[in-house]
């Protein structure tokens, strides 16, 4: 009965009496009348009649309803100010603990049950606790549930389904809080949520860096006491920490953004992990003893500027709550390390590097997730177009779609080369069980094959395959491409091309099956154009006597015969024909490009030149 009577003791705001209220509730004494002072709140136990149970979530709607939420999956309910309590457990929910309730009145609250696995679960009741919906079941058993939080006026004017929030703290600060919300249902994922927290700390820099770079605006634009207007003299800490700011949102590497910030302040510069191993380096600092650095580091955190070491090095703390390390800058010589401000900035430039890169494999997620999307075209244009612009990918411009089949099982590396290899180009990979889909802005999917397979085959030292189809010139067009790249892949290994590289143009007659939209046109020109201009501007009967060699199995005296002209005219032409399409034309793969080149060829041809009923044979 104690700890009933315990729990039941933090409701006592339902039968605390405003302020000067006069009359008096329960047996407790009240405030003498005429005393002039204020009515005294006063706590006055009510019995839950559930002393087994531990309450954990107490939800007061107003001065007579409450919700209650404790172990043994107990919910219960009040309506007349804790006089009486009403079990409105959920059924089956015994085994339960529900940490946090939230009412909205006396028909409507959702509690929260927490524990591992599926044990956290989240109940919804709009009839005083009769019935009961299950809303959420967790399935990760990594997740950790510890409350509810409701916005019912933006909730309901947003029509929002599902909100995400995450602590938008630094150091050891809490700066405000991150959401994200949908207007449809949407299960958040563990990868939502470390997303979101990645994006939460990076926003938490900001705001530091923000706060910093105000107050060092406010510094440089002081008024000197000895000039009437600024002299022309070198950029002051907030303008160089703007410049740096734009440097790592432009997607520069640490290493980069070191050897720019060891330039501003002159000297030397190394960054160090909370664990003291050296994670980026610009120049040489030379290591302080340990002892001498975890004393400056605890004058860091006490004084939050930077400390200077015996040997005249700087040391200032990051301010990425992900990875609270430190930084070293010395000085050059024995030369000034100027204002601590500037120092301050570097280290909250380097802390948004370093941010941005924890967070980098949740952008390589999304960018994947597009281009799954995008082959599978399962949105709209326009919302792909809309997620591609949020990624600064332009799918307004050509792209090349190439599939890079390595010929071993090196899926890892593959794809770590893809995913620097599309980072700089501004593209879009993702990775299959035996291949990587890249997408490339471009126009020339010949070359860009070429490239692939010869730096990826470099990288990865085995022989690579790629197919590539396009240009695709908007999403609606990538899914037709990823499929023509995929024959023309399995088209080059089913040939022993393994290692090769090949759009459908480079497969002759076999890219007309595997290309949709496949120029006939261009295959003839480029199979026997130059025996077709050279009947042009000639006049004589080159095609004519090509299709009669190859009718009479590549004999010239049956084509002679056929032609009715002598076998050594047949001879003649033939090596003219050589001459125009080189010594290999008679190879079997050739020679059967050839005589596809000629059906096609006549078959356009008859269809454009009406039949005369006459064509007189020319000995030429």
């Amino acid at each position: 009965m104690a700890t009933a009577v315990a729990c039941a003791a933090a409701l006592a705001a339902l039968t605390v009496p405003a302020a000067g209220t006069p009359g008096r509730t329960g047996g407790a004494p009240g405030p003498e009348r005429g005393s002039g002072g204020p009515a005294s709140p006063r706590w006055v136990p009510r019995d839950t009649g559930a002393p087994q149970v531990r309450f954990r979530g107490l939800a007061a709607v107003d001065r007579r309803t409450a919700w209650l939420a404790g172990t043994g999956g107990t919910v219960l309910r009040t309506t007349d100010g804790g006089a009486r309590w009403r079990n409105v457990s959920p059924p089956g929910a015994a085994g339960l603990e529900f940490r946090d309730v939230t009412a909205f009145d006396a028909r409507r609250a959702v509690v929260l049950a927490i524990g591992a696995g599926e044990a956290s679960r989240v109940y919804r009741t709009d009839d005083g606790g009769t019935a009961w919906t299950e809303s959420f079941r967790n399935t990760d058993p990594r997740a950790f549930y510890d409350c509810l939080a409701f916005f019912d006026d933006t909730v309901q004017a947003e029509g929002l389904r599902a909100v995400l929030s995450v602590p938008l703290r630094s150091d050891s600060e809490q700066l405000g809080v991150l959401y994200v919300a949908d207007r449809s249902a949407h299960d958040f994922l563990p990868d939502d949520v470390a997303l979101l927290q990645s994006l939460a700390d990076i926003a938490a820099v900001a705001v530091t860096s923000g706060r910093l770079l105000a107050r060092l605006e406010e510094q440089d634009g002081a008024p000197r006491p000895d000039a009437g207007r600024a002299e022309p003299g070198p950029p002051g800490p907030a303008r160089i920490q703007q410049r740096l700011l734009e440097l790592a949102l432009d997607g520069a590497e640490l290493d980069e953004v070191l050897d720019h910030c060891a330039r501003e302040l002159g000297g030397a510069l190394a960054v160090y992990d909370r664990y003291g191993d050296t994670v980026g380096a610009s120049g040489h600092v030379r290591r302080p003893h340990e002892a001498e650095l975890e004393r400056a580091y605890l004058d860091l955190h006490a004084s939050g500027v930077p400390v200077e070491l015996a040997d005249g090095t700087w040391m200032a703390t990051l301010t990425a709550r992900s990875d609270p390390g430190w930084l070293l800058h010395r000085p050059e010589g024995t030369g000034d390390p100027g204002p601590p401000e500037l120092l301050l900035a570097v280290a909250n430039v380097v802390s948004m590097v370093l941010e941005l890169r924890r967070s980098a494999p949740a952008d390589h997620q999304w960018r994947d997730d597009l281009l799954e999307d995008l082959i599978g075209i399962h949105h709209p244009a326009e919302v792909a177009v809309a997620r591609a612009r949020r990624l600064q990918v332009r799918l307004d411009r050509p792209h090349i779609v190439l599939i890079a089949r390595p010929d071993a099982p090196v899926a890892e590396q593959a794809t770590a080369w893809a995913t620097s290899w599309v980072r700089r180009r501004q593209g879009l990979k993702m990775t299959r069980e035996d291949h990587v889909v890249l997408l490339l802005p471009g126009d020339d999917p010949a070359a860009m094959a070429h490239e692939v397979s010869a730096r990826l085959s470099a990288a990865l030292e085995v022989p690579v395959t790629v197919g590539a189809a396009g240009p695709a010139d908007g999403p609606e067009s990538i899914q037709r491409f990823y499929q023509e790249a995929m024959r023309c892949v399995e088209a080059l290994i089913a040939m022993g091309g393994e290692g090769r590289a090949a759009c459908a143009r480079d497969l002759g007659f076999l890219g007309l099956l595997f290309a949709e939209d496949y120029d006939v046109t261009e295959f003839v020109n480029k199979i026997i154009g130059p025996v077709i201009e050279y009947d042009t501007q000639r006049f004589t009967v080159l095609v004519e006597t090509l299709e009669a060699y190859f009718q009479a199995a590549c004999s010239p005296t049956r084509a002679a015969e056929l032609l009715y002209v002598h076998p050594n005219t047949v001879s003649r032409r033939l090596e003219r024909i050589t001459q125009l399409l080189g010594r290999d034309w008679q190879e079997p793969d050739h020679a059967l490009e050839l005589q596809l080149a000629l059906r096609l060829h006549r078959t356009c041809y008859a269809a454009q030149v009406p039949d005369t009923g006459h064509f007189a044979a020319r000995d030429r």
